[in-house]
């Protein structure tokens, strides 16, 4: 008896090529403001806190946390396919 084949699986993260989600990363990362890119690469990629983010940059530490809240907004809409919050229209 013939086995039947299964169906293919939707694409996600885990089944795509190894480099794939780090191009889908780098291309969220572009749609953010410099601000928001480098708070975010400072917290997530460098590991500081949003204490030291602010004291490195020289900024009001509730500025870092804004910018750090709005970019992973973004990366999260970017990266689940959805529309940035700020992108909707109304009327």
């Amino acid at each position: 008896m013939a086995e039947t084949p299964e169906p293919e699986a939707e694409m996600t993260p885990s089944a795509r090529e190894p480099g794939a989600l780090r191009l889908d990363l780098d291309q969220a990362m572009k749609a953010l403001t410099p601000a928001q890119r480098l708070c975010v690469s400072l917290c997530y990629g460098a590991d500081l806190t949003h204490a030291e983010a602010a004291e490195v940059l020289n900024a009001p530490l509730g500025t870092v946390k804004s910018h750090v809240k709005r970019g992973l907004d973004k990366l999260r809409a970017q990266l689940s396919g959805a529309d940035p919050a700020g992108s909707r229209s109304y009327g």
